[in-house]
């Protein structure tokens, strides 16, 4: 793992807190967090990690040469799947509950697995 220096992490620390918590965007703090980007790889980094939401409006994967893991969108990306997928899990298991309470009717239960279709009830 490939970390800025203190002086670097310093100038990081001062981007976020005293320009882009203001909305502040500079042009001279793109160019210094690619400089510190660059130093980065060249120390051997072969990813960077943009830790905090702000980071993303000073630069972007064009202004990389390895790839940028942005953490707050990643994130929120997994944080949406896991309650869409939590959400299907519901929807399923009042599916297999009402199908259970109403198996004498012979109701089809629908799984998207095929083989864990099954008709309940009908004799």
């Amino acid at each position: 793992m490939v970390v800025p220096n203190e002086e670097e992490r310093r100038t990081v620390h001062d981007m976020i807190y005293d320009e882009l918590c203001l909305g502040e965007v500079k042009q001279s703090s793109r160019q210094a967090y690619r400089r510190i980007m660059r130093r980065l790889v060249e120390r051997g980094a072969e990813a960077v990690i943009l830790g905090c939401t702000g980071i993303t409006m000073l630069v972007s994967q064009e202004d990389a040469s390895v790839p940028l893991f942005d953490t707050p969108r990643i994130h929120a990306e997994k944080a949406v799947e896991m309650a869409l997928d939590a959400r299907k899990l519901a929807v399923y298991e009042e599916a297999s509950r009402y199908a259970r309470g109403n198996a004498r009717l012979g109701i089809q239960l629908i799984s998207a697995n095929p083989k864990r279709n099954t008709k309940q009830g009908g004799r």
